[in-house]
């Protein structure tokens, strides 16, 4: 014959689960405690790091990449904000946002010619011709090479404010930034890569070839581009063909 569990017994296996809960929150408490120590102790080890080597972060663009991955890795973004702590420390959120002004410039000054669309490396050649130029007529000893990673977190900013600017990968090697006041779909996106694998052409014979198009479908996404400037027509073949300059200028070297 089975004993019934007494009232005392179920009281007491209770208590028993009650104090492995309260220590298991003890535990859980202190390991957080104990990483939170950790990384704040990362954090003031890295600021350190930061003021020792501040001039070749600034100037070195392979240093300044490994320190980003670090900052990164600790959970510190040092470029949230062109002002505030890792500013004052660095000057790094200075940077990327001066390089987010230059590439605003380059791109109003471009826009009559590209329509809104430009290469990224156009960009970053146009911005490295300026930095060597201003590099030349000064006195400083060492020129600050600006890269692709840097353009790219630049325009990352940008994205961030809603100000028409954008990335578009079109191949693995070819990226493109937009900078018009135009919401860029992922049909856009189809739209650019075909014409950027056809010497920057595109049409509606392409389109439906290519990719399925309806006549309704391409126009709805052509017209607005045109609006904008971003596309230039041609007729001389007996259809439409529309050509984004920039992809057309690259194709023809």
């Amino acid at each position: 014959m089975r004993r019934k569990v007494g009232v005392s017994a179920v009281k007491k296996k209770q208590e028993e689960t009650n104090q492995y809960s309260k220590v298991g929150k003890t535990l859980e408490s202190n390991k957080i405690s104990a990483v939170t120590e950790v990384m704040s102790k990362f954090r003031t080890t890295l600021a350190d790091f930061a003021m020792k080597h501040r001039d070749r972060i600034n100037s070195d663009p392979e240093f300044r990449q490994q320190f980003h991955s670090m900052c990164v890795s600790l959970g510190v973004d040092p470029l949230a904000s062109s002002k505030g702590f890792w500013a004052d420390l660095l000057g790094v959120g200075d940077f990327y946002f001066e390089l987010g002004q230059k590439i605003i410039e380059i791109s109003v000054q471009t826009r009559s010619i590209n329509g809104g669309i430009i290469p990224l490396s156009t960009i970053l050649e146009r911005l490295n011709a300026r930095a060597q130029s201003q590099f030349s007529s000064s006195s400083s000893s060492q020129s600050s090479v600006i890269t692709e990673d840097d353009v790219k977190r630049a325009i990352e900013k940008l994205v961030t404010l809603s100000s028409g600017y954008r990335m578009i990968k079109l191949s693995k090697d070819n990226i493109v930034i937009t900078s018009v006041p135009l919401e860029v779909s992922s049909d856009h996106e189809q739209l650019m890569s075909v014409a950027h694998d056809d010497g920057g052409m595109v049409s509606e014979v392409s389109m439906r070839e290519m990719q399925g198009w309806s006549s309704d479908r391409f126009y709805r996404i052509i017209n607005p581009l045109l609006r904008e400037g971003m596309l230039w027509i041609d007729d001389n073949y007996g259809d439409q063909r529309y050509y984004f300059y920039s992809m057309w200028k690259d194709s023809t070297g």
